[in-house]
């Protein structure tokens, strides 16, 4: 008779080992499904969204991600807000979404960008009468110590001018290196703004003495 080889234990460990990748796999989607991703993460996630968008000027994803969630301040690296690149790319309509949700109008960003200075600087009347209809502070100053007025009259962006004098901008402010809207006005050969400039300075001396 042959002799028969000793039966060998059951080996456990291979079974499991070879069973774990799926064990875990449906542990970890179990999990998932109890937990779901972290608030902040999710919030982080909707920020970008919602800054894209307001870049976009994608007004119907804008409504939709505020009507999602609370209204947060979401602000990128280099300070810039959902209003700030809604502003800058002259993008009214979701400038007012994001106003009327309670964005921050005075938010500066680096190097002191406000929205108001942006819209001023690019041209966006609409935003910019949006802005000043919601009492942004005019005068907040980048940290050159440009104002609104001063951003708008060196890109000769004439009508803005006008609307932010009427507004009480101060035509006669300085930049930190002495320059100032008139200045830098005739510096780029913007006649019409030098001119709306002036009749503003006189404006302003006479309401004061009127006082």
């Amino acid at each position: 008779m042959t002799p028969t080889e000793p039966k060998q234990p059951f080996d456990r460990s291979y079974k499991l080992t070879r069973a774990t990748p799926c064990f875990l796999v449906s542990a970890a989607l179990f999990l998932f499904a109890l937990n779901p991703a972290p608030a902040d993460a999710q919030s982080a996630d909707d920020g970008k969204k919602l800054l894209s968008a307001s870049q976009a000027g994608d007004s119907k994803l804008v409504v939709q991600l505020l009507g999602e969630v609370p209204f947060t301040e979401y602000v990128r690296g280099d300070g810039q807000t959902p209003l700030l690149l809604a502003a800058r790319n002259g993008h009214v309509e979701v400038v007012r979404l994001l106003i009327d949700a309670r964005s921050n109008v005075n938010h500066q960003a680096k190097p002191g960008w406000t929205a108001l200075i942006l819209a001023a600087e690019n041209g966006h009347e609409e935003v910019v009468t949006a802005l000043l209809e919601k009492g942004v502070d005019i005068e907040l100053q980048t940290t050159l110590g440009e104002t609104a007025l001063i951003a708008a009259a060196r890109r000769g962006n004439t009508g803005i001018v006008k609307f932010l004098i009427f507004a009480g901008a101060d035509p006669d402010h300085k930049r930190k290196d002495g320059q100032t809207a008139d200045g830098l006005a005739a510096q780029s050969g913007h006649v019409q703004t030098v001119k709306a400039l002036t009749i503003g300075k006189g404006s302003s001396e006479l309401s004061s003495t009127s006082e």
